[in-house]
């Protein structure tokens, strides 16, 4: 059965070979919390993009919001940029102690 290959797989540290098991049965959601329980936010917003799942704007607000609440503010930063929310990024980093990472958003986005 699929769910126990995926386990397995996810056991053995096979995250890639668990994603692909669980896309191959259609279970992108499975994907996805997979890489959410393991705090691999890139990759589960990875998959999220690359399969428009419809729940990538809840899964991006957890993300800036775990990491917020841990203090990551260059990391929510560079978030923020890829959304296209340069502003919010803008006082991340400033928030943060960035100010190298904030003048380049104000400078590449002609603030």
């Amino acid at each position: 059965h699929y769910l126990v290959e995926a386990q397995l797989a996810i056991y053995r540290k096979q995250f890639k070979r668990a994603e692909a098991i669980y896309m191959d049965n259609g279970r992108v959601d499975l994907a996805i919390n997979m890489y959410r329980r393991l705090f691999k936010w890139n990759d589960a917003l990875n998959v999220a993009r690359s399969q428009s799942y419809p729940g990538i704007a809840n899964l991006s607000r957890e993300y800036f919001d775990y990491l917020t609440s841990t203090q990551q503010q260059e990391i929510a930063g560079r978030l923020k940029e890829q959304e296209g929310d340069y502003t919010t990024a803008l006082n991340l980093y400033l928030d943060g102690g960035y100010p190298g990472q904030a003048a380049r958003v104000v400078t590449d986005q002609h603030m």
